[in-house]
């Protein structure tokens, strides 16, 4: 399991794994649906941990502001002009495109509302929904389904589709 998690790790770190994958039926788009099937625990961890891995990487979030970097930036150039066009950014933004296309805001938000409270299935894929939004809210001119999850965290009727697991005492 650990092979295939850094050979896909691997391919999403490039422009070109990221499209071959996300324009396969069977590729990314498979792994998110998988998350949602009643596979074994251990497997759905584990899917989650390569999301993890993927998104583990090291952006630049900063104002255009020049004089806002800190001590600790290290800027390779003083001519820059604006900070939006930082490449690293734009690969992270086609990620959390092709994330978005492929389905995993509606099996996170799935497995975050309808798994025991404080299991670690529900730990991790309530950090990496947290990690896609803070992400997408810096990256993207607007962040996808956030409206759809604020009605699904404030509404607690019977008829909700997503109905919270509580943990029983037995």
């Amino acid at each position: 399991m650990a092979l295939a998690t850094k050979a896909i790790v691997n391919i999403m770190r490039n422009w070109n794994g990221v499209i071959y994958l996300t324009s396969s039926p069977l590729g990314l788009s498979s792994l998110i649906n998988s998350l949602t099937q009643p596979i074994h625990m251990y497997k759905k961890l584990a899917i989650l941990d390569t999301f993890v891995d993927i998104f583990n990487i090291p952006i630049y979030i900063a104002s255009s502001d020049l004089n806002s970097l800190g001590s600790s930036s290290v800027c390779l150039s003083s001519n820059i002009v604006n900070f939006n066009e930082n490449l690293l950014n734009n690969y992270v933004a086609l990620l959390l495109q092709s994330f978005y296309y492929c389905g995993i805001y509606d099996a996170l938000i799935k497995l975050a509302t309808g798994t025991e409270e404080g299991s670690e299935i529900n730990k991790k894929s309530k950090f990496l929904l947290k990690k896609i939004m803070y992400l997408s809210s810096y990256l993207m001119p607007e962040v996808p389904h956030f409206p759809s999850l604020i009605k699904i965290a404030t509404d607690f009727s019977p008829e909700n589709q997503y109905t919270r697991v509580r943990p029983s005492l037995s």
